[in-house]
């Protein structure tokens, strides 16, 4: 995933749809330039299951994902939890926003065996960006505080919910 962010920040049809998304507000704002990067793609990309030519992969026994690059959600439309969170986090690096990825799982952590191994594993992803509160357009450079956001289309509205759902998290840094 860390990989697909970097390498499409830099492709010039994301840094032409993130210019677009972000038009108008002040680039010091970066709460509000992840608030619509976030409406964006809530009112043009389709949430789905992960597919390949129309047919669901998740398969529970071998634990397949496929991760699409942001160039392939952009030309498909479509996304998972892990594809667009890669997707926001390309162009959130783009914008100069510092992301981050965060793995959760709903259910207690469970580890059996000599080795602790888990068995119950992460369920969803979803990206961060950070906001130094500093906003340059408006507000005379007021600083609100510095902050993690949470950016996630898949949960969104009910996002509250799944936060307060979480059982367990990492969170990876996309540096």
């Amino acid at each position: 995933m860390k990989h697909y962010a970097r390498q499409d920040s830099s492709n010039q049809r994301i840094r032409d749809l993130a210019d677009r998304i972000v038009s108008g507000i002040h680039p010091s704002d970066k709460k509000s330039q992840m608030m619509a990067v976030l409406n964006w793609i809530l009112s043009n990309l389709e949430y789905v299951f992960d597919e390949h030519e129309g047919r669901r992969l998740f398969n529970v026994k071998e634990d397949v994902e496929l991760v699409k690059s942001p160039i392939a959600v952009l030309d498909s439309k479509r996304y998972d939890c892990d594809c667009i969170a890669t997707f926001i986090v390309s162009i959130f690096l783009y914008l100069g926003i510092p992301a981050r990825f965060v793995t959760v799982g709903f259910s207690p952590v469970e580890v059996t065996g000599p080795d602790n191994e888990q068995t119950s594993g992460m369920e969803h992803v979803y990206a961060v960006g950070y906001d130094s509160g500093v906003n340059h357009g408006g507000n005379h450079g007021e600083n609100h505080g510095g902050k993690w956001i949470v950016v996630d289309p898949v949960s969104h509205p009910n996002e509250k919910q799944m936060i307060l759902d979480t059982k367990q998290y990492q969170v990876y840094d996309i540096s």
